[in-house]
């Protein structure tokens, strides 16, 4: 995983969460989330409600070594999350 110290966005417009923010953000990080559809929007925001909600869960299936399931969470930790938020998975 990379570092997580970079600026912060709000997830309602996508726009720099505060001032300190906003002076971190790169013009190329600006156009990019003002480019983004509503689709994509949403997908941002269904993962990231998705990680804060299943994220312990989500680690524990990918550590499980060489399962099918754990390498298939590995390879598309979005699907995994799905598959949890339905109930599929633990």
């Amino acid at each position: 995983m990379g570092s997580n110290d970079g600026p912060r966005v709000r997830m309602s417009d996508f726009k720099p969460l505060s001032e300190a923010d906003a002076k971190r953000m790169s013009r190329k990080q600006l156009k990019f989330c003002e480019g983004l559809a509503e689709k994509s929007k949403d997908l941002i925001r269904t993962r990231q409600a998705q990680i804060f909600k299943f994220g312990k869960i989500l680690l524990g299936i990918q550590a499980g070594g060489l399962t099918s399931i754990a390498a298939a969470c590995r390879a598309d930790p979005g699907w995994c999350l799905d598959q949890i938020d339905a109930g599929v998975l633990p």
